[in-house]
């Protein structure tokens, strides 16, 4: 007579499986982190670049054409970029969308006219693995959103 399987039993293996691989990833990527950021635990926990990266304090934003912010700022040497956040709200709660710049320029179109954005900046490197390691925030500055006024409306 044939046996007959259990099907929790392919359950909890399925489970057990699945837990294993979550364990791994997680494993794998803390040492991914561990050589580029420190766990900071300065006003909460969160993650600290290891490499000296300047924080961004010196970018312009400029808001004279209508339904777009344009962001600029100098590279410093041994800097590779310079990543902007531009949020709806005042205390990022949501994250905001974020833009890159290798430049240090970047124009963001599309935005609402007569509404304010809260933008942050923060400057970025390249590891010896290809990847980003990310400065920390700077403070948030608000720009408005001038809305064009077309001659003789």
């Amino acid at each position: 007579m044939a046996s007959i399987k259990n099907p929790k039993h392919i359950w909890f293996k399925a489970l057990a499986v699945l837990l294993t691989i979550i364990f791994i990833s997680f494993i794998i990527y803390m040492l991914m982190m561990v050589p580029d950021y420190k766990l900071s635990f300065d006003g909460g926990p969160h993650w600290v670049s290891k490499v000296g990266i300047p924080i961004c304090y010196d970018y312009t934003i400029d808001n004279s054409i209508g339904k777009e912010l344009t962001f600029s700022t100098t590279i410093p040497d041994g800097v590779f970029g310079v990543e902007y956040r531009v949020s709806y709200f005042k205390d990022f709660t949501w994250t905001g969308k974020t833009y890159q710049s290798s430049s240090g320029n970047k124009t963001v179109g599309g935005l609402t006219p007569e509404h304010t954005y809260y933008i942050q900046a923060r400057y970025y490197r390249m590891n010896m693995m290809g990847r980003r390691v990310m400065g920390q925030w700077s403070n948030p500055r608000a720009a408005t959103v001038i809305k064009v006024r077309v001659a003789g409306q």
